[in-house]
Order: C-alpha cells, then structure tokens, then sequence
C-alpha cells in the first residue's frame, strides 16, 4: 500500500515542502527512487517547449537547488543560455504523487563546478559526454557517434536549477489534494489549491 505522503494539522503546508524536500534528496541519492529521472522542459528560440527526460544528480535543499548533467554542445544548453526558465515534471506512480517545478537554470562549463563534478563522475559515466559530434547532429550510422577521450571534459556542462516554484499534487481515491509553494528571498510561501 503506497504511503501517504500528507500530513498536515490545521491545514499547514510545512509537511508538503518538507516532503517535497525529502523526495528530491531521496531522488538525488537512490538510482532507484522514481522522482530520479524527472522530464525537463526548455523554452526554444521559436519559443516552443522543448522536453526530455534527464538524471538529478544532487540537491540542496536550503536553496533549493536541483543539479543534472548535459553536454554544451546540446540544444537544450543552447536554449537555456538564451531563456534560462526551466521546469521539470515528476511523478511516483507507487505514492501516487506528482510535482512540477519550475525554477532558473545557471549553467557551468569548463570552470571549478563542473570541473569536481567530472572528477566525481565514474569513467563509465563520463562517456556521454565525449561524443565525437553534437548531440542531434545527423549520423549515417551509430558507429559516427563514437567517443573520443581527447575531449576529456571540455564539452561536459552542469546545470543548477533553483526552484522558484513548485505545483505538488497527492492523487487519492478519498480525494485529491494540491498546494502551489513559491520559494523567494529565502522563504518558502504557499497555498492550498483546487486540483
């Protein structure tokens, strides 16, 4: 039976970012938590929405701040120099609970933050990002897209989202809830919302 995840005395939203908190952090650290790989959405240059799936890497909670990898040479670290609004979708089946942040996305390349998350990086992870061509760039076959370790990590890029918002959402038969949180200045506000 899947936990439930709200808990609040007197209506508080305490007990919704915490476990929103909780959730990233689990996310972070267990491979196998279902808020781990999130759908990320970019704006492009025609301004339409730009989705994928990608990997939470870490998270801060006293920001809260959320970190995923990419490749610089990718749209999606294209579109978020241009428009560094982000949002990510995530959604536990077993809990039955879904949330979508949204946040601004600071990007690092070739300076001291990517360079100890490359350090930290096992050798077989660091092959996504040694690609010999562009992601998206056409190939004729899988073969042309081979690795090539003379990049090392030139073309590896983090991306540190901080939250500005988040739409959390408890699907239950006895009802559903939802709550929008809105993180500014350090503090967290928020409100119960219709689902």
């Amino acid at each position: 039976m899947p936990v439930d995840h709200f808990v609040a005395p007197e209506n508080s939203l305490e007990p919704v970012r915490y476990d929103i908190i909780e959730m990233l952090h689990r996310a972070a650290s267990d491979k196998s938590h279902p808020w781990r790989y999130p759908t990320v959405a970019s704006v492009d240059q025609n301004g339409a929405p730009q989705a994928r799936v990608m990997i939470v890497r870490d998270f801060d909670g006293t920001i809260p701040q959320i970190r995923v990898f990419t490749d610089a040479r990718s749209p999606k670290f294209a579109e978020l120099s241009a428009n560094p609004d982000i949002q990510l979708v995530f959604y536990d089946p077993g809990a039955k609970l879904h949330l979508r942040a949204s946040g601004t996305a600071k990007l690092h390349v070739r300076d001291d933050v990517t360079n100890a998350c490359w350090n930290a990086l096992p050798e077989f992870g660091r092959g996504d990002y040694l690609s010999r061509l562009p992601p998206g760039a056409a190939i004729t076959s899988p073969e042309d897209a081979l690795q090539d370790d003379s990049f090392g990590s030139e073309n590896f890029a983090v991306i540190d989202i901080e939250l500005t918002e988040a739409d959390w959402l408890s699907l239950s038969a006895n009802g559903h809830k939802r709550a929008r949180l809105i993180w500014r200045d350090g503090k967290c506000e928020g409100r119960w919302i219709t689902p």
